[in-house]
């Protein structure tokens, strides 16, 4: 059976309902998570719950965004690959 942990993960609409749920449930796993919202004070509550869980080798990066707006997607994705391959990097010295 495969696990989980560790994984990298990114959730849209973090900010509440079944998308909150799972960052929180990933967080459990130590998985290192993206998430993105539209309503900030919505997701900095579930960077809340999600802290509650995480180890400290987890990284967790949020950003207010609008899915419906591609640029905004791609600088995104961008900024992600560059945080987690700078992370990985740092993990090997």
């Amino acid at each position: 059976m495969k696990t989980i942990s560790y994984k990298k993960v990114l959730i849209t609409g973090a900010g509440a309902g079944i998308s909150q749920a799972l960052a929180v449930a990933f967080a459990k796993h130590n998985c290192d998570l993206a998430l993105c919202d539209i309503n900030q004070e919505q997701l900095k509550e579930t960077e809340r719950l999600c802290r509650q869980h995480l180890t400290n080798s987890s990284q967790i990066i949020c950003k207010q965004l609008d899915t419906s707006d591609k640029d905004s997607v791609y600088e995104f994705a961008v900024e992600l690959k560059n945080e987690f391959k700078e992370r990985v990097a740092q993990s090997r010295i």
